[in-house]
């Protein structure tokens, strides 16, 4: 389940405005509609409440931060290297709100920890060839794209695709859009 979704479970309690998760930094990893603020008053308030909540944030904390306002309140709630962060009504069931929370928690960190490591794959040899020949080919790389597999095909696998592209790029576009589209995607195989 995506973070988003996750927040969005938070958010279906009666009187909870909205729903954002951040980072050390103030920054956004993951909201669900919070239509009280724009975006940058948001992002300010994101950041002098981690500056504040900071203490939460060291080793994994396990405290919880309520501040309550006469016209809102926001829960604060720990997670590995963020905050989980909930707008609502003062006169909110806490009770509901904590249990979906203690619940929500365990979820966002394994959604948060997927995340992470999916910005942190490198992109597979098919996708940098499609970036490559976007590059080298512009506007005539639309027919060249379609000939690469679906998928996340093996090295082995695009090298016949490669010399196609090859073929077809020399036929149809030109030798040295050819030569250089030839020696870019090689060195993507080879180097994959």
């Amino acid at each position: 389940m995506s973070a988003s979704a996750i927040l969005q479970e938070i958010n279906s309690i009666e009187g909870v405005a909205g729903s954002f998760v951040c980072d050390p930094a103030g920054r956004m990893i993951a909201r669900s509609p919070v239509s009280l603020f724009d975006d940058t008053a948001l992002a300010d308030a994101t950041r002098t409440l981690v500056e504040t909540a900071s203490p939460l944030l060291e080793d994994g904390g396990s405290g919880e931060l309520d501040l309550l306002y006469e016209d809102g309140r926001l829960v604060v709630r720990p997670l590995p290297g963020a905050l989980l962060c909930v707008l609502c009504v003062p006169r909110l069931n806490m009770a509901l709100l904590n249990l979906r929370t203690s619940m929500a928690l365990k979820a966002l960190r394994q959604a948060l920890a997927d995340d992470a490591a999916a910005r942190d794959r490198p992109a597979s040899p098919a996708t940098r060839m499609g970036v490559a020949i976007e590059e080298v080919l512009g506007d005539d790389a639309g027919k060249v794209l379609a000939m690469l597999p679906e998928g996340d095909p093996s090295p082995q696998e695009l090298g016949p695709t490669v010399r196609e592209i090859e073929r077809f790029t020399r036929l149809f576009i030109g030798r040295d859009q050819a030569d250089d589209l030839a020696d870019r995607l090689q060195s993507i195989l080879s180097g994959s």
